[in-house]
């Protein structure tokens, strides 16, 4: 699982093989007015039939160039960035 979310993100925040726990640092991507901010987090829901719980979370600012560490400028953006169209599927195709 790690290797495919290394695939499309660069950095690895949190990982417990323990619990099958696995979390992303925030990718961002800056545009004129907007800063986006998105990570990956992947739960092992079955470990005896190996199921995963995958979410894909984006957060935006309403600014350009905030600051990534101030969740306090940021809500919940219902959009997935171009860049991570694929990731939910290529996890789904990959781990069949």
């Amino acid at each position: 699982m790690s290797q495919i979310v290394m695939t499309y993100f660069d950095i690895l925040e949190i990982t417990d093989k323990t619990t099958g726990y696995l979390r992303t640092a925030w990718s961002v991507k800056t545009f004129p007015n907007n800063t986006i901010r998105t990570r990956l987090i992947v739960k092992v829901a079955d470990s005896a039939t190996l199921k995963y719980v995958v979410k894909l979370s984006s957060e935006s600012s309403g600014k350009s160039g905030s600051n990534i560490n101030d969740d306090s400028l940021y809500s919940e953006w219902h959009r997935v960035l171009e860049t991570y169209k694929n990731v939910i599927s290529d996890i789904q195709s990959r781990m069949k």
